[in-house]
């Protein structure tokens, strides 16, 4: 009879066991690994999102102390004054040029009450002369100017005075011309 060698047997059940356990073991230190790293992936996502709301929240308190601050307000106030200013700056036109001009073409007996400059380039200007014919010498004067700084001028309106002096009010409409006015809008002696 052939014989059986059951020892032989039972070295190859020991030795699958042995690696069977060994594999097991290597798999559930994989998964425990796994797990732990899900796990603490998951903690620090969550510290995350708690630490990115808190300075949210810090970040909208700080905003909040800021706008509400009386020194905020009055930064905003002065820059806005300061964008004015440029603003203003950028279409200025210099009259110290344009004034002497203008002296140059009036006559000795009128005078001056009011003088607006408007933004389109004219000016507004009243006072008093001493009759009709003076005005129209003014506005004549005014019309063939030299200089030809003047572009057109319109009488707004006219008016008889009383009193000891009798004297005649004026309103005139100057329209001033851009070229000339271009060409002193930047500087001023």
């Amino acid at each position: 009879m052939a014989e059986i060698n059951l020892l032989q047997n039972t070295n190859n059940r020991n030795t699958e066991r042995k690696t069977h356990n060994v594999v097991n073991t290597i798999g559930v230190i994989v998964l425990v690994v796994v797990i732990g790293l899900y796990g603490l992936f998951f903690v620090l996502t969550n510290k995350a999102d708690a630490d990115s709301k808190a300075l949210a929240d810090q970040q909208a308190q700080i905003q909040q102390k800021i706008s509400t601050g009386t020194q905020y307000q009055q930064l905003v106030s002065a820059q806005t004054k300061l964008k004015s200013i440029e603003s203003l700056l950028k279409t200025h036109t210099y009259w110290c040029e344009i004034l002497p001009n203008l002296s140059a073409d009036t006559l000795k007996s009128t005078t001056y009450g009011k003088f607006t400059a408007n933004a389109n380039g004219s000016a507004t200007i009243s006072g008093n002369v001493s009759n009709f014919q003076n005005l129209d010498k003014l506005i004549q004067g005014y019309q063939v100017n030299n200089d030809k700084f003047v572009k057109d001028v319109k009488l707004v309106s006219v008016s008889a005075g009383s009193g000891e002096k009798i004297t005649t009010g004026y309103t005139l409409n100057v329209t001033f011309n851009q070229a000339v006015l271009a060409k002193y809008s930047n500087t001023c002696n």
